[in-house]
């Protein structure tokens, strides 16, 4: 008997803003345990609420880019449950009167239906070992995006590649580091099977707190291949809740579900209905940052390397860096050769862009070699002066008589026969390290250009 697989996605997103959602505690992660915790994220008698503007900013940022419908009225509501790790006894949600709703996910042109996305503050934080539970309160507060599917998804792979897409948007809309080692992005994982035909419904069980695309897979692999056991056997899929155990590469079970947990929702006394106006609305949007597409296209565009625009776009700080250097018609292939080659030294030392932009157009109009080019960067690093500033004081005067530089070739090409006769054979990567060998006589103190061409002729006449 085969079964039809059913899986919905709940995905938590943390939000990158400096303090949490509705305290002013620093929101940022820290392996420091309950350092980053204010009195309202301890519930401590007397303290209130105050919604944080930059994440309502970045949850319409999101909503826009999931083609939602945007709500014009911010609401929250309770939802009430006791645990450990919820210190007020309660959660602030957005239950009846979601940001937004109805919207979608385009995927290898397929489009994916969104439910909706809604605001609310994260859990503490619950760390098992060794049959313990110790908890960490900074996550407590901290501002979430939660994105709800309907049970839309029928394998591990689809559910994967559909959450991938999720964190790429996130991270590039400068939502979230939607980093899933940290916590920063965290999937719970509902999923059902039943009997291809049947219009029974089956028991949906869910998998919590999945921290890992590879753990995703695994877990849902593992609950599918469990419940085709029992319905083959005939028996019941209870209603359960279950967190994937990474060393132990399995599910283990944390609790079940027998009844609907009743959570009482009811709207949030202690923060009035917010009108969201057109206006803010729109600036939120138009604050947006790109989308990895419009990014790819843009980079695509200046004939960069596949894996070079790769490289730019795991980077989003990196990628900000090579547009504005390139902004004002500075050659992206060289730039981008210089930050590859020093992107250490550049952040380390903040170099800012017009120095970069001047000293991109110094080697571009071959005035230095790429070892004088080396020396001029880490000068500019050093002394913040201007890199023609640096070249001057350097005194960097190239050699440029054709006397000299001949001599230097013919000296290279005697000791190099082999050269010479790769170059008769077509390889031209042969110029290349003569003219490499030649660099080294004259520490790089040499017209490149000029030196390039006058052994071109040199390996004609021979």
């Amino acid at each position: 008997m085969n079964f039809e697989i059913i899986i919905g996605l709940e995905i938590h997103v943390q939000i990158n803003t400096k303090s949490k959602l509705f305290s002013p505690s620093d929101n940022s992660f820290s392996l420091n345990q309950n350092s980053h915790v204010s009195p309202f994220d301890m519930a401590f008698p007397g303290t209130l609420p105050v919604v944080n503007e930059e994440v309502v900013k970045k949850a319409l940022q999101l909503a826009n880019a999931f083609h939602m419908e945007i709500a014009n009225k911010l609401y929250f509501d309770r939802k009430n449950y006791f645990y450990s790790d919820l210190p007020k006894g309660y959660q602030i949600t957005q239950y009846f009167h979601p940001i937004g709703k109805e919207g979608y996910l385009l995927l290898n042109n397929k489009k994916y239906p969104i439910k909706e996305i809604h605001l609310e503050e994260d859990s503490a934080k619950q760390i098992h070992k060794n049959e313990k539970t110790y908890i960490d309160f900074n996550r407590a507060g901290k501002p979430l995006i939660e994105i709800v599917t309907d049970p839309i998804f029928h394998n591990e792979k689809e559910a994967s590649e559909f959450v991938r897409k999720i964190r790429s948007i996130i991270y590039y809309l400068d939502i979230s580091e939607a980093r899933l080692e940290e916590g920063s992005l965290r999937c719970d994982v509902n999923v059902s099977l039943k009997p291809y035909g049947s219009l029974l419904k089956t028991n949906k069980v869910e998998i919590k707190n999945i921290n890992s695309f590879v753990n995703m897979e695994n877990a849902i692999s593992l609950e599918i291949q469990r419940q085709s056991k029992l319905l083959y056997l005939g028996k019941e899929i209870k209603k359960e809740t279950y967190r994937y155990d990474d060393d132990r590469k399995e599910n283990i079970l944390m609790r079940e579900k027998e009844d609907m947990i009743d959570y009482r929702y009811f709207e949030e006394a202690n923060i009035p209905p917010i009108v969201l106006s057109e206006e803010f609305i729109q600036d939120a949007i138009n604050d947006s940052s790109e989308l990895e597409e419009a990014r790819v296209t843009k980079l695509k565009a200046l004939n960069l390397h596949d894996e070079d625009i790769e490289s730019l776009l795991v980077d989003r700080e990196l990628y900000d860096f090579f547009m504005a250097i390139i902004l004002d018609g500075t050659n992206p292939s060289l730039a981008f050769k210089w930050i590859k080659e020093e992107k250490k030294l550049i952040e380390e030392n903040q170099l800012d862009i017009a120095s970069f932009q001047e000293f991109i157009l110094l080697i571009e109009k071959e005035k230095i070699s790429h070892q004088l080019a080396k020396e001029i960067l880490l000068e500019m690093c050093k002394s913040k002066k201007a890199p023609t500033t640096i070249y001057k004081q350097k005194c960097l005067i190239l050699i440029s008589n054709h006397k000299e530089i001949l001599a230097m070739i013919n000296m290279v090409a005697d000791k190099n026969p082999q050269a010479i006769i790769d170059y008769k054979n077509g390889k031209e990567r042969a110029i290349n390290y003569l003219l490499g060998e030649v660099n080294k006589i004259a520490k790089g103190n040499i017209d490149q250009s000029l030196t390039y061409k006058l052994i071109l002729e040199e390996m004609q006449r021979r």
